[in-house]
């Protein structure tokens, strides 16, 4: 598939059979992609570079209105891709970087991304492994309910000075100044499990959260991004365990892993962290471990304002004292409260066009509405 205009007419498959073991996905793609409501499954075989349904995306293009099922297929009949090198996993969009104008929305992402690593640089989310450069993102009305398994496979004898990023819809954010990033009303389930328990070596960081896994700056360190990153009227109730026994950074968050930008307009606001468990830890005496409800952890001048938690939800298995809106851990939300319609709406200003709030009595939560694309 090249550039161009596109609208599905039935459901597809796409797997190693059909399309041979070492398919990428389409690079550059410009256009319009109209899923007309329909169900793509992609099953993701190769080893190497930028795997999904588009490897990467080029000046404009317009994503949209499909479900993509999402599994990952290793040798000898294991259901885990065997790593080593730099890589970027998203269901949808494995890279976007470079200079362009981007949407996607109404995509609905559920499946299975398990991989085992021998070295390098793994970055991958339910939507998109990363995004990096000079563009405008707007993401909207997506949900993805991936679980994400990482384990390890001798890594003390591979490359592995790089940064692990994993996160519900992107692993990780970088970027360059002009940047504009926009999630609006998505959600996420699923979990995040990386246990790289006898890994000693000492990468520069391993990241994760519900929303977004990382956002930092164009390099692997902690500077900040030079991206306006701002995600709003979001929830997710991922499940995040990172495990290792490396000397770096490890950082989970309900929402995001480690939130680092230079924009003092960039916010993480409205939004809601349902996670039941958020643990990151490292059994190395010197490592720097951080995990919170709503933001792992924080530098730079990015805002973290009116959130809110779930108040039995237990990071690095304790259970987290109320704590304010404005916090890293969110203000408490006990399960009762989250089945009134007024804390979404009147508390957090979640839209009736965008959420439906018919069954948030049972399920404490709302669930999004098919938004019609112009």
């Amino acid at each position: 598939m090249g550039s161009g205009n596109y609208c599905l007419a039935n459901d597809i498959t796409l797997d190693s059979s059909t399309l041979g073991q070492n398919w990428e996905g389409p690079e550059g793609y410009r256009g319009h992609f109209n899923g007309n409501g329909k169900t793509i499954k992609l099953e993701l075989a190769n080893t190497k570079g930028d795997i999904a349904l588009f490897n990467s995306l080029a000046d404009t293009a317009i994503i949209e209105n499909f479900n993509i099922e999402v599994t990952t297929k290793g040798s000898n009949g294991t259901d885990h891709l065997a790593m080593t090198g730099t890589a970027h996993f998203g269901g949808v969009v494995a890279d976007i970087s470079g200079i362009g104008n981007y949407i996607l929305r109404n995509i609905s992402i559920t499946g299975n991304l398990n991989y085992k690593l021998s070295g390098g640089q793994l970055l991958a989310g339910g939507l998109i492994g990363q995004v990096g450069g000079i563009m405008i993102i707007k993401i909207e009305n997506c949900s993805s309910d991936i679980n994400i398994n990482v384990v390890e496979d001798d890594l003390n004898s591979g490359d592995y000075d790089g940064v692990r990023g994993f996160g519900g819809l992107i692993g990780k954010i970088t970027g360059s100044s002009g940047n504009e990033i926009t999630i609006n009303h998505c959600r996420t389930g699923g979990e995040i499990v990386a246990d790289l328990s006898s890994n000693t070596t000492d990468p520069k960081a391993l990241v994760a959260g519900g929303i977004v896994g990382d956002i930092i700056g164009t390099g692997n360190g902690d500077n900040n991004a030079k991206s306006n990153v701002i995600i709003k009227n979001c929830y997710s109730t991922m499940d995040i365990n990172l495990k290792t026994a490396m000397n770096g950074l490890v950082a989970g968050g309900g929402l995001v892993g480690r939130y680092g930008t230079s924009y003092n307009s960039a916010r993480i606001s409205n939004s809601v962290a349902l996670n039941k468990t958020i643990n990151a830890q490292s059994s190395h005496v010197s490592s720097n471990t951080s995990a919170h409800r709503v933001v792992g952890v924080h530098s730079g001048n990015g805002q973290v304002a009116n959130n809110y938690a779930l108040s039995t939800m237990m990071v690095n298995e304790s259970a987290v004292s109320d704590t304010a809106a404005n916090s890293l851990d969110g203000l408490s939300k006990t399960a009762n409260d989250l089945k009134a319609e007024a804390t979404w709406v009147s508390g957090l200003s979640f839209s009736k066009d965008n959420w439906d709030f018919s069954n948030i009595a049972r399920d404490g939560y709302p669930t999004l509405k098919l938004k019609s694309s112009n």
